[in-house]
């Protein structure tokens, strides 16, 4: 589906454990996750996820995240 692949607003950074933790325990996580994001961003993240992308420009996408990771150290 890709509608959420490469949307830096819905990126969870995790170890290993908590990565595992996430696995183990979906609806903790699901909880902790809304309680982070807050509900309205979480469903309309679970909405777009869902959504079918028939064309992504990988090249726009790419110079897009490089602009936001620039971003980030200015």
């Amino acid at each position: 589906n890709m509608g959420t692949a490469f949307n830096t607003r819905y990126v969870m950074g995790l170890c290993t454990n908590c990565h595992n933790w996430a696995q183990r325990h979906p609806a903790d996580f699901r909880q902790w996750a809304i309680y982070i994001m807050g509900e309205e961003i979480y469903l309309a993240g679970q909405r777009l996820a869902k959504s079918v992308v028939k064309y992504m420009d990988f090249e726009k996408v790419r110079d897009d995240l490089k602009k936001e990771l620039d971003g980030l150290w200015e």
